[in-house]
């Protein structure tokens, strides 16, 4: 039975993907690259959702280039959170996930499906503890759950909505609620891709959000380098075009990708590190903080502790 309804979502979940209005893009280049994500993503999500060894995952993976192994992995987590909620499975889905870590983009993904589930009224995967109680990382990781879940829903709706952001930031904590608007600015990023004038604004509309909007920017910052790792000399000029009120978020979003993407896959650090000015020194300032920050509940507000300590440094 599980097969069959993986073959089923297999059709049904890259249909509705590829359905994702993203034309407010700056140009074909812009377009040609979140094409690129979502069919990298896809083959790893039917990947899941047909129960596809550790083995034949990594065979794929291999097929990848550096700079999208984490939506490679995300889309994996998608795809086995996606099988294991609509065959209403105990427990969490990591036992489905194959990644070698990517521990970050795990939970992302397992949010991401959620996002689209909750707007198509499709089974979720319940977040409720006692279904989680062996995997040791979700508490701290919460921010990544609430961010892929708004990121699913923005990005189906194509729009930041401050209702539908409200709704999804009163299911958690303040933590939770601060991931819900760093999933809204990373949609933002797809819908919106490269087009700096759209993405001034869109902050010029949402400069009345306080934090939320600060949040927004932490988000986008880390969008825009995630997407654009193999074309790192396109990363500051893209955060430097947006509001100089917001350089300090976009920054912290910016040196936690980073950080992240090496803490998820260190086979990439050697790409990293040899990233121009300033963005290995961001690196390397991100994966303190992320160090300083370790693991457990009070992760996020050790992490961003550690962050803006080092915009007041810069």
């Amino acid at each position: 039975m599980t097969a069959l309804l993986g073959r089923m979502l297999s059709g049904v979940v890259p249909w509705r993907m590829r359905r994702l209005e993203f034309s407010e893009q700056l140009d074909e280049a812009a377009r040609e690259n979140s094409r690129t994500i979502i069919e990298i993503f896809l083959i790893a999500a039917r990947a899941g959702l047909r129960e596809e060894s550790a083995e034949a995952l990594m065979a794929l993976e291999a097929a990848q280039p550096w700079f999208r192994r984490q939506f490679f992995w995300e889309g994996h987590a998608f795809g086995v959170a996606a099988l294991h909620a609509c065959a209403h499975s105990r427990g969490a889905p990591e036992p489905r996930y194959h990644a070698p870590g990517f521990r970050f983009m795990f939970f992302t993904g397992v949010g991401f499906w959620n996002g689209v589930a909750g707007r198509s009224r499709l089974p979720q995967v319940s977040l409720a503890e006692e279904r989680w109680g062996d995997v040791a990382d979700k508490v701290g990781c919460r921010p990544l759950l609430a961010g892929g879940v708004s990121f699913g829903a923005v990005s189906e709706l194509g729009r930041l909505d401050r209702a539908l952001l409200e709704s999804l930031g009163a299911q958690g904590d303040r933590w939770w609620r601060r991931g819900v608007y760093q999933g809204a600015g990373r949609a933002a990023w797809f819908l919106y891709m490269r087009n700096m004038a759209r993405l001034n604004q869109m902050f010029a509309d949402i400069e009345g959000w306080g934090e939320d909007a600060v949040s927004v920017a932490e988000g986008l910052g880390l969008a825009i380098t995630y997407t654009q790792l193999g074309e790192p000399e396109r990363i500051l000029p893209c955060l430097e075009a947006l509001p100089e009120a917001l350089q300090a978020p976009l920054r912290r979003g910016a040196r936690l990708c980073l950080a992240a993407a090496v803490s998820d896959d260190p086979r990439i650090e050697p790409h990293i590190a040899a990233m121009p000015d300033p963005l290995v020194g961001w690196f390397e300032e991100g994966r303190a903080a992320l160090a300083e920050a370790g693991r457990g509940a009070e992760m996020p507000e050790r992490l961003v502790t550690a962050l803006s300590r080092l915009d007041l440094a810069n």
